[in-house]
């Protein structure tokens, strides 16, 4: 959380992440601010006098368990003691927390939103019948009857349209079985060196983006599965670049990726000379329109998380997450307790099994789904 603004924005994805764990997470939740000018990083009860009423309110909500990362450029003497007494309040707080977040307590959230949407099912069930109850006693012949059924079926076909769109026929069996990039996907490091993915290691800087026409770089922090092995199939993107030459992005069908301006979605989505992708011409992104899609088996996969959510991928700007309906902010916010777990603890998984924070993440992709049926915009 920052704490020189809070936007509608990031407002609404903490409400959004709570209603996503439900309201015995906020037992479990610690903030931590970021981009804190000196004075409230040595102070505390400054930083939460200068916070907006709402911060505030969510602070109590949590019972005022926060800290500040602090800005290295100011602290950036080895062994600061300021540096250290926030990374040892924040060890305290996770230690003070009686309880884990459990699978079950999780698991009421998610049965309480499958109630809800089952809710809406039967209203709208109930609906249809009642209006077509009305229609056939007010039919004047068979076939205005007919036309009748025929609205009635169409309109019953677009909601199973929009159900299937929203992944919920295939909920029960749904994994985060996407391979992500392939091996020889290209990344770039910190130091300027163009490298596979497969090559990639943990604390490893990778571009992924741009600020004032510079590239900003974002540290590899886990490994959501790998295997150097396994065959999958992939999607290739190709787009033309402004100097005229061929690109191509090897993700995929389900990964998530940034078109259009409004926020991310779908690989498998994407349509040749209509939708845009954003490319890097070596000082800012640029929307380039993608010009052939093609299926392609190739082995191993590799899928990074960084601590931005983004990365920069055979040149084209991806996020970090798949499968589920495409919420960059809203998965941004689901991850940063393990982003804070692995400051403290560094992560050395690596294996083709889903990693097991993102199973538990998964537990919850109805919840993310009814969100998608909803069209709530993907910018969330």
């Amino acid at each position: 959380m920052e704490a020189t603004r809070f936007t509608k924005e990031q407002k609404d994805t903490i409400n959004q992440i709570v209603k996503f764990l439900g309201q015995d997470s906020l037992n479990h939740m610690i903030a931590v601010f970021s981009k804190c000018r000196k004075a409230p990083t040595i102070d505390p009860d400054l930083l939460f006098n200068s916070l907006a009423q709402e911060q505030k309110d969510f602070l109590n909500s949590i019972d005022n368990r926060f800290t500040v990362s602090p800005n290295l450029d100011i602290f950036e003497e080895p062994d600061d003691p300021i540096v250290e007494r926030h990374v040892k309040n924040l060890k305290n707080y996770i230690v003070d927390i009686p309880a884990f977040y459990t699978t079950a307590s999780f698991e009421k959230i998610r049965i309480a939103r499958e109630r809800e949407l089952q809710e809406i099912e039967e209203w709208e069930r109930k609906t249809e019948q009642f209006q077509a109850m009305i229609a056939r006693e007010g039919f004047r012949d068979d076939s205005e009857r007919r036309q009748w059924n025929e609205t009635q079926e169409n309109t019953k076909k677009n909601y199973d349209q929009l159900r299937a769109k929203a992944g919920h026929d295939a909920v029960d069996n749904m994994e985060f079985e996407g391979a992500c990039f392939a091996a020889d996907s290209k990344v770039t490091l910190q130091n300027g060196k163009v490298t596979k993915i497969s090559e990639l290691i943990i604390g490893d800087y990778v571009c992924c983006g741009f600020e004032n026409g510079k590239k900003i770089f974002s540290e590899v922090f886990l490994f959501i599965h790998a295997d150097h092995d396994t065959v999958a199939e992939f999607q290739l993107i190709d787009f033309m670049k402004q100097d005229g030459s061929q690109g191509t992005l090897c993700v995929t069908p389900e990964h998530h990726i940034f078109v259009n301006g409004d926020g991310t979605d779908f690989a498998k989505n994407v349509i040749p000379n209509k939708i845009q992708l954003f490319i890097s011409n070596g000082e800012k992104l640029v929307p380039v329109t993608s010009t052939h899609i093609s299926k392609e088996r190739r082995k191993g996969y590799y899928s990074p998380l960084t601590r931005s959510g983004t990365i920069l991928v055979d040149e084209v700007l991806c996020s970090c997450y798949a499968s589920a309906p495409p919420y960059q902010a809203l998965f941004n916010f689901a991850f940063e307790p393990l982003k804070i777990y692995t400051k403290i603890f560094p992560s050395n998984y690596l294996d083709k099994e889903i990693h097991p924070y993102v199973k538990l993440l998964n537990r919850g992709h109805k919840i993310v789904e009814f969100l998608y049926y909803l069209n709530i915009p993907r910018s969330l």
